[in-house]
């Protein structure tokens, strides 16, 4: 009798749900268990329902869990096969380690680890804190790269390293203009201040009344009163500050707050707006022209996620304003930088993470041999690293 293998993928928030929903339905098909964990800390969860259903998650067998007892208890894992830890860098690292000291070789799980969407341009702390994880996802190109640069600087070997792509990249068919909307993305902490947001959201209104767009859509990653990974006040919040500008302008244009899905948000979209969401992705495969903002950061001058860094299509929204025109990306853009998931390499995942489960002897699993340093030293470096990626690396365009 085959014995069903079965995997938890543990999710503290809602940017890690995507490739949750991925890995689980991957494994679903290939005859696997699948449970979500929702993280919980001093009893409040960052995920709601509505994000839960909006992503499609509720099929899957659900079980909350505070932090406090995970980060504490390594027992838990034991009935699992493997777990994808959805969790940030250094809340992965902590659990890789307490998994490998607190659970017998025997015992341990197969650990799976990856990060959320389109990174802020911060992303190499995160990396190292997760680099000694079975299998490390990665979503597009230019971030596995930047990853094997680091390892290559200090001698890592990164054989667990996996380009999956991102989750939902093919989720979306290009779509007939059939209505002539605006769209803008929103990140509740990109930009963080409240002046900045309301500069911005302002500007956003006056580029399409401008270009008489049909409706401007604001989609709001969450509603006041959810909580988030990133939380900002609710001042800060888009539907407040949206609201304010609406009461205190008189607009020749439709505005409106959506919580919808991407799908929903994209559907009769003609040019997409936002700093750095998976969505903008997302529109630019389905033949949107999007423009990735450049806009303040969390501390000042930001100038765009990596990802999107020098690439043809990123503008601040002055010039927007002043007449350029969004567009889409050109062949050479998205052969360097994005990877689009195929059915094959699905399969090959599956297949490579059953051959590391069926190893007996846990100790022979591929796992990068690191330098030990001090963690604020390690940080320090990483930043470093991020200021050399952020500001040197050059996109052929």
């Amino acid at each position: 009798m085959i014995r069903i293998k079965n995997i938890a993928l543990i999710v503290e928030a809602d940017s890690y749900l995507p490739l949750a929903k991925k890995i689980g339905n991957l494994l679903s098909e290939n005859d696997w268990e699948v449970s979500l964990i929702i993280l919980k800390r001093s009893g409040i969860t960052l995920i709601s329902e509505r994000q839960l259903r909006r992503f499609g998650m509720l099929k899957f067998s659900l079980i909350y869990i505070d932090y406090e007892y995970v980060s504490q208890n390594a027992q838990w894992a034991c009935k699992f096969d493997a777990v994808f830890l959805g969790l940030t860098g250094a809340a992965a690292r902590d659990q890789i380690k307490l998994l490998r000291r607190g659970l017998s070789e025997k015992y341990c799980p197969v650990i799976v680890c990856g990060f959320p969407g389109v990174s802020y341009y911060k992303q190499t702390y995160g990396q190292w804190c997760k680099i000694k994880a079975d299998i490390l996802l990665f979503n597009d190109r230019r971030t596995l790269r930047n990853y094997r640069q680091f390892c290559k600087v200090f001698g890592i070997t990164c054989h667990n390293d996996f380009l999956l792509g991102y989750p939902s990249l093919n989720a979306m068919a290009p779509q007939p203009d059939q209505q002539k909307d605006l769209v803008y993305i929103d990140q509740s902490i990109l930009p963080k201040s409240y002046k900045d947001r309301r500069n911005l959201f302002k500007k956003i209104i006056e580029y399409g009344e401008k270009n008489k767009f049909r409706k401007i859509s604001f989609l709001a990653r969450n509603q006041i009163g959810e909580h988030n990974l990133h939380p900002n006040e609710v001042e800060c919040h888009i539907s407040k500050i949206v609201s304010e500008l609406l009461d205190d302008e008189c607009l020749n244009i439709e505005v409106e707050i959506s919580y919808a899905s991407p799908e929903e948000a994209l559907r009769h979209c003609s040019v997409c707006l936002g700093i750095t969401s998976t969505v903008l992705l997302e529109a630019m495969n389905a033949g949107i022209p999007t423009t990735p903002l450049r806009a303040k950061g969390i501390g000042g001058a930001f100038n765009g996620t990596r990802l999107f860094q020098l690439s043809p299509m990123a503008m601040h929204i002055e010039d927007l304003v002043h007449g350029a025109s969004p567009t889409l990306p050109t062949s050479s853009w998205k052969h360097e930088n994005i990877f689009y998931p195929t059915k094959s390499v699905e399969e090959y995942f599956a297949f490579k993470l059953e051959k590391i489960i069926s190893l007996t002897d846990t100790k022979s699993r591929s796992r990068p041999s690191v330098v030990r340093l001090p963690n604020w030293v390690m940080k320090f470096i990483c930043r470093l690293f991020d200021c050399y990626f952020h500001r040197s690396i050059r996109t052929k365009l």
